[in-house]
C-alpha cells in the first residue's frame, strides 16, 4: 500500500467535507430566509384579513 496516496486521499476527503459543510450552512441560511419571508407574508395577509375563511382541507 502506498502511504503517500493515503495522506492525499485523506486531505482530499477533508477538503470535500469542508465544502459540504459550507454548502449545508448556505442551504440552511437560505431556508431560514425563506421561512422568515413566509412568516412575514402570513402576518401581512392576516393583518389585511385575507385568507381567514379559506378551507385548506383537501
Amino acid at each position: 500500500m502506498d502511504v503517500g496516496s493515503i495522506s492525499t486521499s485523506t486531505a482530499a476527503m477533508a477538503v470535500a467535507l469542508r465544502q459540504l459543510q459550507a454548502m449545508t450552512e448556505a442551504q440552511m441560511a437560505v431556508m431560514k430566509t425563506i421561512a422568515e419571508s413566509q412568516q412575514q407574508m402570513t402576518e401581512l395577509l392576516h393583518a389585511a384579513g385575507i385568507g381567514r375563511n379559506v378551507d385548506v382541507r383537501a
